[in-house]
């Protein structure tokens, strides 16, 4: 009988949920707006009958109940037919036949009537059911932990198998168009299907067919909850079922890759998972592509650090290049995505960066510096010629990377060979500070500066050895220091200009 309770609680919350939303019925607006915004009357069909004169209205008998059109138009319109009768170009019934014409045509292209989504259910209300439930589950949870280790296979099958089942019929029986709130309230409910379903997946791959590898049961699982909230999801707007069966599928590919092959070749199928999404997000073939587009974003850049570990250099390589693809398609300005879209793939793309930029650059830099180096600093100079060129949807965050990689690749190389770094680096400070007088470019100015508070100190390090060249290396270092100082004031006004347009 104890067995029983988790299962009768289970009864009686989705028999709650089913009677307090099974009734609620959407509220449509009373009347209907045309096509110019106007509120729809009733059909049209008086015959038209003329009312003309210089300074009367041309209209329609009995108070026609077509829609009028907009004021300005109407005015437009009722303008020109006096003009035309008092010329004499058409008569009162052809005045009246043009005007009752275009009323016609504005009731033609009048849309479908709408529902209006009114909000019912206040916040505190929601907030306090959706408390309560927590605390329900919660103490669902341990109730049935208790009793779990003593249950059987069929138990523990039918106890998980059931839940989801009713908990998805409950979730069915919600009116999700009647409130807003009742729409997250049957998302909420399949999400604990899900993880109902996902529990019934794998006690039926440990226990049920007695699979022992974790990825077998990992790949049961995901292929579960990717089924199950593929269905839940039905191409409708509820972002919570889509990202599950989105991350679903991307899971279950690569654990299905697993079961025949090693971690490059799952590396290599989650990142054309991720490109296939990534694909139908910035097309919008999806509801809510912003969601589509970070899945698939994030999946590359798994993807590629799978693939990195075991392929070393040429995996590190893939991996800055995704992280450098998606920062393109999010600055470059295709006709692709939209704002929201751009968003994600800047923060996912950064963060791809972040990760896998050291790490590559220390991996080659231990056994070709200066090559690592000129490489990072090519690109930084890339960067910077594309955002003067405006070629970018945001110049200035382009010519801060491109200005941070051509200081940081002339300082990469003297992993490899100090002297080489040191002049390099002189040289390129110089460079950019000579740049950043040109108008537009005053950023370059001050990673100049930055390349020379680094570089001079440096040099002097390391082509004067020895203790006396502690008083040059102060006096030397206080002299750039004043120099940039000074430098730099003189620009703030540029800084100012600049920068905020």
């Amino acid at each position: 009988m104890i067995g029983l309770m988790p299962v009768l609680l289970i009864v009686i919350i989705v028999a709650v949920v089913g009677a307090a939303t099974h009734h609620a019925k959407p509220t449509a607006r009373p009347a209907s707006t045309g096509a110019f915004g106007r509120v729809a009357a009733a059909p049209h069909g008086s015959p038209p009958v003329a009312r003309s004169g210089a300074g009367g209205r041309v209209g329609t008998r009995g108070g026609s109940s077509a829609p009028p059109l907009p004021r300005r138009a109407d005015q437009a319109l009722q303008a020109a037919l006096q003009r035309w009768l008092a010329a004499g170009l058409i008569t009162g019934e052809q005045a009246t036949s043009i005007e009752r014409h275009e009323m016609e045509a504005a009731l033609a292209v009048q849309p479908e009537p709408a529902v209006e989504r009114r909000r019912r259910i206040p916040v505190v209300a929601e907030a306090l059911g959706y408390l309560g439930g927590i605390l329900g589950i919660v103490g669902l949870t341990l109730l049935i932990a208790r009793y779990w280790p003593d249950m059987g296979t069929a138990g523990r099958l039918g106890l998980s198998g059931g839940a989801a089942v009713l908990l998805a019929g409950a979730g069915y029986l919600v009116h999700e168009d009647a409130d807003p709130a009742l729409s997250r309230l049957r998302w909420f409910l399949w999400l604990i299907s899900s993880a109902a379903g996902a529990l019934f997946a794998g006690v039926l791959a440990a226990q049920g067919l007695g699979a022992d590898a974790p990825t077998t049961i990992v790949l049961t699982v995901a292929a579960m909850v990717a089924v199950q909230n593929s269905v839940f999801w039905a191409g409708e707007h509820r972002p919570a079922q889509q990202a599950l069966a989105m991350a679903a599928s991307v899971v279950t590919v690569g654990a299905l890759v697993d079961q025949f092959a090693g971690s490059v070749a799952i590396g290599m199928a989650v990142w054309v998972a991720g490109v296939l999404l990534l694909t139908f997000g910035l097309l919008h073939r999806t509801t809510f592509p912003p969601l589509t587009t970070g899945i698939g974003a994030m999946s590359v850049i798994v993807g590629t650090a799978m693939a990195a570990e075991a392929l070393g250099g040429g995996g590190y390589l893939m991996m800055v290049l995704t992280a450098l693809g998606l920062l393109t398609l999010a600055t470059v300005p295709l006709d692709i995505g939209g704002p929201a879209d751009r968003v994600v793939l800047t923060v996912i793309g950064t963060f791809g960066a972040l990760q896998s930029l050291p790490v590559t650059i220390g991996h080659f830099a231990q056994q070709a510096g200066v090559v690592t180096g000129l490489v990072v600093w090519a690109v930084g100079g890339a960067l910077v010629f594309a955002a003067s060129r405006r070629v970018v949807r945001s110049p200035i965050t382009i010519e801060v990377v491109g200005g941070i990689a051509l200081v940081g690749g002339a300082a990469i190389t003297g992993v490899q060979s100090p002297a080489f770094a040191t002049l390099f680096g002189f040289a390129t400070a110089v460079g950019l500070i000579v740049l950043g007088t040109m108008p537009g470019r005053v950023l370059l100015s001050l990673f100049g500066s930055v390349g020379l508070l680094v570089n001079v100190p440096w040099a002097i390090l390391y082509y004067f050895p020895g203790e006396g060249r502690v008083p040059l290396l102060i006096l030397v270092s206080g002299a750039v220091i004043v120099l940039v100082a000074v430098w730099l004031a003189r620009l703030g006004g540029r800084f100012r200009r600049e920068l905020h347009g």
